[in-house]
Parts: C-alpha cells; structure tokens; sequence
C-alpha cells in the first residue's frame, strides 16, 4: 500500500518532533495537541483519494496536477511546518529539564546490583 509510506505523512513531522521534545520537557501533552494533526490527516485522506483512482486517471492527475501543483506545495507546508514547530521546541524554558528515565543507566541505581558490585571490592 503505497499511502503508508512515510514520505506520505510529511506534515506530521513538525507535530511529533515537537509534542515528543514537549512531553520529554514538561512531562505531559499541552490541551487540544491533536488538532495539531489536521494537516497530516487531510494529507493522508488526500493520498488515499488519490490511491483509489483508477489507473489511468491516476497516472494522468500524478504527471499533471500532482507533480506540478500539490507537491510543490506539500514540500513547502511540509518544511515550513517542521520549521515552525522546531522554533517552538526552541523557545522551551531553559530551566525546563528532561526529567530522568529508568533506561537512562547513568540515572538508575539497583540496589541489588550496588551491593554485588560492594562484595566485590
């Protein structure tokens, strides 16, 4: 299924780079994030239209309006918005600090391990 692809979902990027860097941040979602994945679904349902044309429709509308008109256009929306929100992740409060994770192993103490590593010395 070709509208699976990554490529397809390209304005979805700048949302997800910047609610991961957020919740990384602050630990949570700030109120409505999903609207923020409008864009990525009217791409998405835009990419599935397109897929369920008939074949030579298809080929006519991608060697025409597709390729001329709405790629250009995706590309721009597309780097625009990882531009935008990436200058959002930017403007975090310095103070705000990635809060420590149990598979950070510089971060996590076992106890049991600590004293096996204690009988050894």
């Amino acid at each position: 299924m070709a509208f699976v692809r990554a490529v397809f979902w390209r304005l979805g990027f700048g949302p997800l780079l910047y609610f991961y860097v957020r919740r990384l941040a602050t630990g949570r979602l700030p109120t409505g994030w999903a609207w923020h994945f409008v864009p990525m679904a009217l791409q998405g349902f835009y990419y599935i239209f397109a897929f369920c044309l008939p074949m030579a429709l298809k080929l006519s509308w991608n060697h025409g309006g597709h390729t001329h008109v709405v790629l250009p256009i995706q590309a721009t929306l597309s780097i625009l918005s990882f531009a935008i929100y990436w200058l959002a992740d930017a403007g975090l409060d310095p103070d705000v600090r990635v809060k420590p994770r149990a598979s950070d192993i510089a971060s996590y103490r076992d106890p049991e391990m600590e004293a096996a590593k204690a009988l050894m010395r």
